[in-house]
């Protein structure tokens, strides 16, 4: 049986942020992955973890939603293909913290009434399924550089 999570540990950083609010030399980003599909989600953890990011990885709704309660991330990475789930997943996240950062994937074009809708409830950045590591990676150091995400969509056609 997978496990419902792998967490990566509690999300150690100075107790101020630095000028600009960067986390300064540890943890510099404090990252919730929560999807479908667990090695998806694991191959995402290991690559943030790899920029000195702490991440957590869930596939059960219950534990996602407990540990972001406890440790309230940064960012939010939900990668899902039941578009019915992800969206549950954000509207409880976004009421637990309506400042939380939050990543989705999608099959949808950018102009899809879904992608409106996840826009409308608080997501704000859209990654095209398969998800470019590469440019995964430059949006959460982008985040991680800024005191609040900006909103847009990535398609692997544009790389």
């Amino acid at each position: 049986m997978i496990p419902s999570v792998d967490v990566g540990g509690d999300c150690p950083r100075p107790k101020q942020p630095i000028a600009g609010g960067i986390w300064g030399k540890g943890c510099m980003t404090c990252i919730l992955i929560w999807g479908d599909e667990h090695d998806s989600c694991l191959l995402t953890k290991r690559v943030l973890e790899k920029q000195n990011h702490t991440a957590a990885v869930f596939t059960a709704l219950h534990d996602a939603i407990q540990w972001a309660e406890k440790h309230r991330p940064d960012l939010a990475i939900l990668d899902s293909r039941e578009e019915i789930a992800a969206v549950s997943v954000l509207k409880t996240l976004k009421s637990l913290n309506p400042h939380m950062n939050v990543f989705m994937t999608t099959t949808d074009s950018p102009a899809s009434d879904h992608v409106r809708t996840i826009r409308m409830l608080g997501a704000e950045v859209f990654f095209s399924r398969p998800i470019a590591i590469d440019e995964l990676e430059k949006r959460v150091v982008s985040l991680s550089s800024q005191t609040k995400g900006g909103d847009a969509f990535i398609s692997t056609a544009d790389l």
